[in-house]
């Protein structure tokens, strides 16, 4: 199995809804016992990348109920509404993208 076959089956049985979270740590070091120590902690994030993973600050779930599911959608359409505006800003006012910071000083 892949690691987002093995990351489905784990945070499905066990870690559904916000109150069963796993750490993401925890979640680590479940796939190195099953995959091998060479397993990174970017290789994990690229294996959930595309799994309805929810993530608070006690670790990671998926939704379980269909209120959470409702609230993670708006999370999500609320980000991308905000990264929508602020390239709008970016366009019409010509910011430079670039680090604008240094040259403050």
């Amino acid at each position: 199995m892949n690691l987002t076959t093995h990351i489905f089956i784990k945070m499905n049985s066990n870690h559904r809804g916000r109150s069963n979270p796993i750490l993401r740590a925890e979640l680590l070091d479940y796939l190195r016992q099953l995959e091998g120590e060479h397993i990174s902690d970017r290789d994990m994030r690229r294996a959930y990348e595309m799994l309805p993973m929810c993530e608070c600050k006690e670790g990671l779930y998926f939704p379980g109920a269909l209120m959470e599911k409702k609230k993670q959608v708006d999370i999500n359409y609320k980000k991308a509404m905000a990264l929508l505006r602020k390239n709008r800003i970016i366009e019409e006012y010509q910011i430079p993208v670039g680090p604008v910071q240094g040259r403050l000083f």
